[in-house]
């Protein structure tokens, strides 16, 4: 299929002297299926080699260098003052010590393509058993929130098999 019936999503993965873990969130993001996609780095002024790595080893990605570390909400600001972008594009906001499997943005994509009121999509997190292995987005079983007017629909779901819970709230 064509690029342009998949809306752009621009991954942004913040880095700050964690060069091994965002390596492995590096490597699992280029491994997806999705057609229409962009990586950007956001480095806040690590002194770890990692700007150097990134730079070697990920020629594709889009490296954004900051003089000074502006921690988690200052650096995704500065992600969405860089980039070029349409309307109808997507973010995604992903931790550098998270892998994801192949087909996961299809997944987050497709509620917003066949319901015209999702205003978000949330992928369902499992951890790792060891304490310092990434955190893994299994795509099949995804937590949503959509609004309808002033009513907020939830839907969540335990796990592949598990039951679906659903919640209805007026805001």
């Amino acid at each position: 299929m064509e690029n342009d019936i998949y809306p752009k999503v621009h991954v942004i993965v913040l880095n700050w002297n964690n060069k091994e873990l965002t390596e492995q969130c590096l490597l699992s993001i280029q491994r997806i299926d999705y057609p229409n996609y962009e990586i950007l780095i956001v480095d806040n002024n690590s002194s770890d080699g990692s700007v150097e790595l990134f730079k070697n080893n990920f020629p594709d990605v889009k490296l954004l260098c900051l003089d000074k570390n502006l921690k988690y909400a200052g650096g995704n600001n500065a992600a969405i003052d860089y980039l070029s972008f349409n309307d109808d594009d997507f973010f995604l906001f992903l931790n550098n010590d998270t892998l994801v499997s192949r087909d996961f943005l299809h997944h987050l994509i497709d509620p917003f393509l066949n319901d015209s009121d999702c205003i978000i999509s949330v992928p369902k997190i499992l951890f790792s058993k060891e304490s310092n292995a990434p955190a893994f987005t299994n795509p099949s079983s995804c937590s949503l929130l959509i609004f309808f007017g002033s009513t907020l629909l939830i839907k969540l779901s335990n796990d592949l098999n598990g039951p679906l819970i659903s919640l209805s709230l007026t805001i």
